[in-house]
């Protein structure tokens, strides 16, 4: 299979029609965002996303590179990215997007696709896509030991490096894939 990620991601969001199918960590809605101190949230939101960018420039990926971000919600962070760095390639998946006020503004630019993160480990799916990397922030710390080990199981196949975050630490980790295919 030789799909761009873009077509591969669209077969998953063809195929996506209940979100209560699979399991939901968090009780976000588009209603919930949209009903939050807005302006607060937003500026949390870019202030942590600026620190996250400058650890992503510190890797100094090549021109070209994907990255993914897993569960983003509102895409601020993949906005700052795409902003910041605009040779590489913004990816992101999540069951709230488009529903979202001022989703626009923030996804332009970025590939946003809806569907659950659970998809991308059906086994009717089958991908082998090359992100540098792939992201988790504020989502993965919350998921029960199976996902979290279907998630690292799938970034092992399909990225170089995972990123996220330590609850409570404020800091970032970053996994560097031991997949030969990187060697």
């Amino acid at each position: 299979m030789n799909n761009t990620v873009q077509q591969k991601f669209k077969q998953l969001e063809a195929r996506y029609s209940n979100v209560q199918d699979y399991k939901v960590y968090w009780p976000e809605t588009a209603e919930t965002y949209n009903t939050r101190d807005k302006a607060a949230f937003r500026i949390r939101s870019q202030i942590r996303s600026l620190r996250i960018v400058q650890v992503i420039k510190e890797l100094d990926l090549p021109a070209g590179s994907k990255i993914l971000d897993i569960c983003c919600g509102l895409p601020i962070l993949l906005h700052e990215i795409k902003n910041e760095l605009p040779h590489l390639d913004v990816y992101g998946i999540d069951v709230v997007t488009d529903e979202i006020d001022d989703f626009q503004t923030y996804g332009d630019g970025c590939q946003i696709f809806k569907f659950p993160f659970q998809m991308l480990f059906d086994e009717s799916y089958e991908d082998n896509t090359d992100f540098e990397l792939i992201m988790m922030f504020n989502s993965f710390r919350a998921f029960d030991d199976e996902d979290q080990l279907n998630i690292l199981k799938w970034y092992e196949n399909n990225g170089n490096r995972f990123m996220y975050d330590i609850p409570k630490k404020t800091k970032i980790e970053i996994l560097q894939s031991t997949n030969k295919k990187y060697n």
